[in-house]
């Protein structure tokens, strides 16, 4: 079953910044949360925003610590929804608040995204075809609209064979839970030619385990226990099957299932995060149900993202 975030290896193997100590805080704070995710139903939910006729959110970071308690926030990111109340475009600001990029999300009739597509953008939010095309990739359903596969294009915008191309590939058991995720990585000429990391998911009665494999050699272990309605109550990585252990996350919901708590500590993986990977997110809602801060803190620093939603005139 998918959790609500990625699991700590997953960012620890993308997560590359190259910045200044600040700015490295600054996405840190929302990289897990809010950077890296396709559907932000837990976030943003549908009803709320289409009932509310929110067109959009933008959201702000302030960076704070025990020598400096309030820090200059800054324009971190902005989220368009479309009349159905779903997250149709994600952009992303440098740290002074310039346009740097863009996701934008096509969905289907049944909301699910089929195309997911990266731009960069110019100081007036437009999109750039230089010097990069825009990168896309493609999602593909099955009869029960779960998703089963995503495919990158080339950097010309082809649709190109499995073998030289990016893909994840999604398998379920017969309770929907997912039992293995397949991802190819797709080199070319710039060293081998694929690598891969294969999951896979095992169940017994609320508790799961799952083995992550790269290029065939097992890189990690995780251990999670849920609620009884599948959402992730506490996780356990090793970096073997049992012993070695690399990272520790709890969970704690409030009684409508809404995520209030998330905390994790590292004991070995260290990502290029300043918290290295042992942090807490705490999160505060508004009389919608709708996310307006999540606070991020580690060691004696805290940074926190707070979400200004943007109504119809009439609202305001």
């Amino acid at each position: 079953m998918n959790s609500s975030r990625p699991p700590l290896s997953l960012i620890v193997l993308l997560f590359l910044i190259q910045s200044t100590q600040a700015q490295n805080t600054s996405e840190c704070c929302s990289y897990s949360s809010l950077k890296i995710r396709d559907e932000y139903e837990t976030i943003f939910p549908r009803l709320a925003v289409k009932k509310k006729g929110i067109t959009e959110v933008t959201v702000y970071t302030s960076l704070s610590d025990s020598a400096q308690q309030s820090g200059t926030r800054h324009k971190e990111m902005k989220f368009r929804f479309d009349q159905k109340g779903q997250v149709i475009a994600r952009i992303h600001y440098t740290p002074n608040g310039q346009p740097h990029s863009m996701y934008e999300f096509e969905r289907n009739g049944s909301g699910k995204v089929f195309r997911l597509t990266f731009s960069y953008l110019d100081s007036t939010e437009q999109k750039l075809t230089e010097p990069s095309s825009p990168e896309i990739t493609d999602y593909f359903y099955n009869l029960k609209d779960k998703l089963i596969k995503t495919k990158k294009r080339n950097a010309k915008g082809q649709v190109m064979p499995d073998i030289m191309s990016d893909f994840t590939k999604y398998e379920y058991d017969n309770s929907g839970r997912t039992t293995k995720i397949t991802s190819q990585y797709y080199y070319g000429e710039n060293g081998p030619a694929t690598s891969s990391r294969i999951i896979i998911y095992t169940y017994k009665d609320i508790a799961g385990e799952s083995q992550t494999f790269v290029d065939g050699k097992l890189f990690l272990t995780t251990k999670t226990q849920y609620t009884k309605g599948w959402k992730p109550l506490t996780e356990k990585g090793y970096h073997d099957k049992t012993t070695n252990i690399s990272f520790e996350s709890k969970y704690e919901y409030d009684q409508t299932g809404k995520l209030m708590r998330y905390e994790t500590q590292a004991a070995t993986i260290v990502n290029e995060c300043p918290d290295k990977g042992t942090y807490t997110d705490v999160y505060s809602y508004n009389g919608e149900g709708l996310v307006s801060i999540i606070s991020h803190s580690y060691e004696d620093k805290k940074c926190e993202m707070v979400f200004e939603y943007k109504l119809p005139p009439t609202q305001l």
